[in-house]
């Protein structure tokens, strides 16, 4: 076998590529392979929401030695810092740690169709997640006020979306500069 091939060899060996049949794949490998682009463009919200709540479950857990929110847990270094705005500001701070932080490292670890079908559904599995967390501190014994409750939510939801849609808009940033 030659080691060079001289640029007449190349035309040639172009023009017999290109004058060569199209050739299909089987049916069985094009819709296999379109199922699979499928699927990871089109995640489902189920798929989405167990990856969110297994991150939830570990980095939410870390958390609380941050802050313990409504008695649970052992940390109180945010609690210290925003009690002085009062227990609804506390609150709702320690809810937007709480889903801000989870959230953050699912920015990470989830691709950007997964992230863009939580943005696609109205943020529902970051709102579901918080509702879950309050039911699993109620299970755990911790007192839940109403209004305390509600403040936690809407800082834990609004801190998730906003997490969410700066992770979207730094990966975006990011593809647009590689």
């Amino acid at each position: 076998m030659k080691e060079k091939i001289d640029a007449k060899e190349w035309a040639e060996d172009f023009t017999l590529f290109m004058s060569a049949p199209e050739v299909s794949p089987p049916l069985a490998i094009r819709e296999a392979i379109f199922g699979f682009v499928h699927r990871d463009l089109n995640p489902s919200v189920w798929l989405v929401l167990s990856k969110l709540g297994s991150i939830h479950a570990i980095v939410g857990s870390l958390s609380l030695i941050l802050c313990s929110q409504f008695g649970m847990g052992r940390g109180d270094i945010v609690m210290q810092a925003f009690m002085g705005y009062g227990m609804t500001i506390c609150m709702a701070v320690c809810g937007a740690l709480f889903l801000g932080l989870t959230t953050l490292v699912a920015g990470f670890i989830l691709s950007n169709s997964e992230l863009k079908k939580m943005r696609k559904t109205g943020y529902s599995p970051i709102a579901l997640l918080g509702l879950a967390s309050l039911v699993v501190f109620f299970c755990f014994g911790a007192e839940i006020v109403l209004g305390f409750a509600l403040a936690w939510l809407l800082g834990a939801t609004l801190a998730g979306i906003l997490v969410t849609e700066a992770t979207l808009a730094f990966k975006q940033m990011r593809i647009q500069y590689a």
